[in-house]
């Protein structure tokens, strides 16, 4: 019997199926061979409601990849790094990537329907999973047996669109007591760039019963609160023109268009807290 998913949870069903199909292209950007295997009839359902979004689609691809490259240059300096996927979804870096050794998060179902399509034993780099009931369940409690005496980095790639302000408090606050030094991957964006480019996206997935939240949260803000300062910002649609995703010309992104440059961004957040 397939178990039921929350409706965010359904969400990784469409980066999943916007992954295999770049993985399907003769030339892929981000070249993920092992999404198709995640795939399912809800996957293959979501995605005929979804397929007509094609920006949406490239974006997605773009942030994915600007994540891949991020973590493949820290795992260069460091392969015994651990990394946090929070909210991993359908993710498969830690079968994809060289290095690390990988922690994935999310709900009950999810890590179910993962373990029984791409089991983490089967994982060429160390792989846990961790089922969380995030409505019901503490995260800092969850998380404190994987508390590390050096740096971890983080990745909620598309999670924090979905928490409001007080859900990504308690969240940054789990995330400061993991290690001395947390670096954090998540992308966000502007209510500038939600209100021009995102309302279409928004009102799809509003009717998934998956709305947007953050357009209503100053992330650097919040996240300063718990100790966290921004490091770099990686613009979404500048990577989508430089990997040729989306001609965008570049003096348009720098002039004009610098609402969308800067709207939709991967944050990296970095902690550095007492050793």
């Amino acid at each position: 019997m397939v178990e039921p998913m929350p409706p965010v949870s359904l969400t990784a069903f469409y980066t999943c199926a916007v992954r295999a199909r770049d993985a399907a292209r003769l030339a892929p950007v981000v070249g993920d061979r092992f999404a198709q295997r995640l795939m399912d009839e809800r996957g293959a359902a979501l995605w005929e409601r979804m397929r007509d979004l094609k920006l949406p689609a490239l974006s997605i691809i773009a942030r994915h990849r600007l994540i891949d490259d991020r973590l493949r240059a820290l795992l260069a300096a460091d392969p015994d790094l651990r990394i946090v996927l929070l909210g991993a979804g359908f993710d498969s870096r830690a079968f994809r990537l060289a290095g690390g050794r990988w922690l994935e998060v999310d709900e009950p179902a999810v890590i179910a329907h993962k373990e029984s399509r791409l089991p983490a034993a089967d994982a060429p780099n160390p792989l846990q999973r961790i089922a969380v009931d995030f409505a019901t369940e503490s995260l800092a409690q969850r998380l404190a047996p994987f508390a590390e005496p050096r740096r971890v980095v983080v990745v909620m790639e598309g999670v924090l669109l979905y928490l409001d302000g007080a859900q990504q408090q308690a969240t940054a606050e789990a995330l400061a007591s993991l290690a001395p030094e947390v670096l954090l991957f998540a992308d966000v964006m502007t209510p500038t760039f939600f209100r021009r480019a995102g309302q279409a996206t928004h009102a799809r997935l509003r009717e998934l019963g998956a709305p947007f939240k953050v357009q209503s949260v100053d992330v650097p803000a919040l996240w300063s609160r718990a100790g966290f300062e921004v490091r770099a910002r990686h613009s979404i649609p500048a990577a989508m023109s430089r990997l040729g995703l989306a001609r965008i010309p570049g003096v348009l992104l720098a002039t004009l268009l610098r609402w969308l440059r800067d709207g939709y961004v991967v944050l990296e957040l970095a902690r550095r807290g007492r050793a």
